[in-house]
């Protein structure tokens, strides 16, 4: 297909997209908030100075699939919790560069929030967005073993 024919469609049929994934957010089917958070350091590199943190949120809320696969892995001292999530169906209204944070300035920090039944998750980006004129899917590995209660 023609790029520009799939531009069009993305431009007619994205609207109504993000309308589906709104409605399965008022629903709470799809009831996990997603942010990708930037955190600056006045201090000219992470952990020094001052924080400031940026949220923001990918709305409509996307899909999130937790990994069906293995959910352990070795790992000294014994086993710990893969934590490999994919984020699917993000509205194609964000970019490439809010979904990565990029250009990343000296001193920031950008990682992605799940917040799912009162907990926070932390996450990396895992792959690169990959995405077309109807959404973006990204990958990400789990920062820590355990969830922060909100």
């Amino acid at each position: 297909m023609c790029a520009c024919v799939g531009m069009c469609i993305g431009e007619c049929v994205g609207p109504c997209l993000d309308e589906v994934r709104q409605m399965l957010t008022d629903m709470c089917i799809r009831a996990e908030q997603v942010f990708v958070r930037t955190t600056t350091w006045d201090g000219g590199e992470p952990g020094l100075g001052n924080k400031v943190v940026v949220d923001l949120p990918i709305v409509p809320n996307p899909l999130v699939v937790r990994n069906s696969g293995p959910t352990e892995m070795d790992g000294l001292p014994g086993r710990r919790a893969t934590g490999i999530v994919k984020v699917e169906d993000i509205s194609a209204t964000f970019t490439r560069d809010q979904l990565t944070g990029e250009p990343i300035p000296v001193g920031t920090d950008v990682t992605w929030v799940i917040h799912a039944n009162g907990w926070e998750e932390t996450y990396r980006l895992l792959t690169e967005p990959a995405g077309d004129y109807l959404g973006w899917t990204v990958s990400l590995t789990r920062m820590a073993e355990v969830a922060k209660k909100l």
